[in-house]
């Protein structure tokens, strides 16, 4: 079977010359001729002749010479012609009306002619009574005729048209294509068709995404019309939208114009789903979105604007949990639009919220993928530029506060930060930036992660550090929050005992003291800006008899978290065994403070009253025996 030919060959005419045709196909109904090059009607002629049963022609983006070609045994069996992009002059509108069994006629252009009149577009209306599917994008064919025209007495069954060409009609048009027609002619009032593709209203603007799917430069203008019609109306046909412009998308994956408009529409789906009562979108279409625009983020890294409309669609979503199927997709393409050079700030901040978000209530597989892709290095190459602007924002803290999520209990990550020298940025963070009490924060919240670690914790136990540590165990930076991560971060280096202590000063009962005196003076009632997946990094510290600042720093916070939320914590409490575990506290006569023990005590009451359901607000803080209280769990 012959799959193609060539017309533009010097020889073109031999062969086929001696044997009359170029294709012998008598019954062939449908051909296509795609080849831009020049033709001539006699080619075409040679062509078409065998095929006797032709219905459907298209010769789009063809260059012809006349339409002579037309004439003869077509004119008996063609009922569709598709000649967009094809230049057509006044004289070839009257071989086409020859053609009497037409139905289907696209004559859409690909830019504006100007030497087409709306007297050819009077010509094929008169000439094709079977023609119900006409297309004229992209001509000036019609006249700026507003209103509705006056039908004179013969022509009274006639149908309105503000069209001058078009009247006279005696039924409308099946389709109309007024897609980027000179002077708005999608807009006027009375146009003789049932179906019409424009910008006029939501109707026009569906029409055109559905009939030019497959023309990129119609459908990259008909994305933009959805846009504006998503952000600056009401839109009742939202979904059926969202999934053209999905498929457009899907379709075009190369196609940056398309990408870009399809991902602003997007936006405006997503940010309206559900409203003025219109179905929300279901979760096989919100994965969808995802799909398409982290597709499209990840083909288009140079372009900003792209990366923008993404960015913004993303945020819409619920993060992490809606982005999980995606979730190694989705890392790595925000991770490559920062390492771009000159990236935009909006960009870079937007980035890390992004990647905070994503590293945040994910399990720990999820943490040491995020890890392996290189997003610690990437937060630091982050840090170590805005030191060197002298900026302390929001980018900054959230590089920190994304380090501090992706280490929870993730070791390999704890070492990769210091591996790339994580504990001389913090010091010079600290130095440059001493009064900044998030940035504080989340630095002494990632030093706790790496503390936590016990072959890491030798790394810390490093005079200079320690001195640090100790310091900011005094400060009411963002209340407790910096004092109790620092506190933290020494619980865990001092657990290992006053043996493993190999600097001068600070001494060990030095901080031990000091850790004792901080934790002390913070409030019971403190809020807390802090999320705990696991109580297992604390519940570790309860056996530390050799540091008792260790053990009291890891009571309070038990007994802060179950008072000040017990809906969260006293499950999660009561799930790691953490009462059983505490219960040694109260019955050891020799090395726990009373004050600990005290501490074990409301955390006990904290759970009773949380499983008696005590309204929260109605909870005394006053100190409450019980000792002898039974503790009823499953010991298996």
């Amino acid at each position: 079977m012959l799959r193609s030919f060539r017309t533009d060959e010097p020889e073109i005419g031999s062969p086929y010359k001696k044997r009359q045709y170029i294709i012998n196909a008598p019954n062939l109904l449908t051909l296509g001729v795609k080849k831009k090059t020049k033709h001539t009607a006699g080619l075409f002629s040679t062509l078409l002749k065998p095929m006797t049963r032709l219905q459907h022609l298209d010769l789009s983006g063809s260059v012809v010479d006349n339409f002579t070609f037309l004439l003869g045994t077509l004119q008996k069996t063609l009922v569709s012609l598709c000649l967009h992009g094809v230049k057509i002059t006044n004289a070839d509108f009257k071989i086409i009306t020859t053609l009497k069994r037409l139905k289907y006629l696209d004559i859409s252009q690909t830019e504006i002619l100007t030497d087409q009149t709306p007297d050819c577009l009077r010509i094929l209306n008169d000439g094709l009574p079977e023609l119900e599917y006409l297309d004229i994008s992209y001509t000036c064919l019609c006249d700026p005729i507003y209103g509705v025209t006056t039908i004179d007495a013969k022509n009274r069954d006639c149908i309105p048209s503000s069209i001058e060409g078009l009247r006279g009609r005696k039924k409308p048009l099946e389709f109309l294509g007024l897609f980027q027609c000179r002077n708005g002619a999608c807009q006027w009032n009375s146009i003789p068709a049932l179906r019409v593709s424009g910008d006029a209203n939501e109707s026009q603007i569906v029409t055109s995404l559905q009939i030019y799917m497959f023309r990129a430069r119609y459908l990259h203008k008909a994305l933009n019309d959805a846009y504006r019609l998503l952000r600056y109306e009401t839109c009742h046909r939202s979904q059926f939208i969202l999934k053209l412009i999905l498929d457009a998308m899907f379709m075009y994956p190369k196609s940056m114009r398309i990408q870009i408009a399809g991902s602003a529409a997007l936006f405006y789906v997503v940010r309206n789903d559900g409203q003025n009562r219109s179905p929300k979108m279901d979760s096989y279409m919100r994965r969808q979105v995802i799909r398409a625009i982290v597709t499209a983020m990840g083909n288009n890294l140079n372009e900003q604007t792209m990366l923008r409309n993404g960015c913004l669609t993303i945020c819409q979503f619920h993060i992490p949990n809606e982005v999980m199927f995606l979730y190694k997709d989705v890392v790595t393409v925000l991770l490559k639009m920062l390492r771009i050079a000159m990236l935009d700030e909006f960009l870079l901040r937007i980035g890390v919220l992004l990647l905070n978000s994503l590293a945040c209530q994910v399990e720990n597989e999820h943490k040491m993928m995020v890890g392996e892709m290189k997003a610690v290095e990437t937060m630091i190459d982050i840090i170590e530029a805005r030191l060197r602007d002298n900026s302390c924002d929001e980018v900054m803290e959230v590089s920190w506060s994304m380090m501090w999520n992706v280490t929870d209990e993730t070791p390999k990550n704890c070492e990769r930060f210091l591996d790339k020298s994580g504990m001389d940025l913090f010091l010079r963070c600290l130095k440059q930036f001493p009064d900044k009490g998030e940035l504080l924060r989340n630095m002494m919240g990632l030093l706790g992660n790496v503390a936590e670690v016990q072959n890491l914790r030798c790394k810390l136990l490093v005079g200079q550090y320690i001195k640090v540590f100790s310091q900011l165990l005094d400060s009411t930076s963002d209340g407790i929050e910096v004092s109790y991560n620092a506190c933290g971060v020494l619980a865990h280096v001092c657990s290992d005992g006053p043996t493993v202590w190999l600097i001068d000063s600070p001494t060990y009962e030095e901080i031990q003291n000091k850790m004792i005196d901080a934790i002390n003076r913070w409030p019971m009632r403190s809020k807390r800006n802090i999320n705990y997946r696991s109580f297992e990094p604390i519940l570790r510290l309860i056996p530390a008899s050799a540091s008792p600042a260790s053990q009291h720093w890891a009571c309070w916070a038990l007994a802060n978290l179950t008072r000040v939320y017990p809906e969260k914590y006293c499950p999660l409490l009561e799930k790691e065994r953490g009462l059983i575990r505490l219960q040694p506290v109260i019955n050891d006569e020799i090395a726990a403070r009373i004050d600990t023990k005290k501490l074990v005590q409301r955390v006990m009451q904290h759970h009773a009253r949380f499983n008696e359901r005590i309204p929260y607000d109605t909870w005394s803080d006053a100190e409450m025996d019980v000792s002898d209280v039974d503790i009823e769990m499953d010991t298996d």
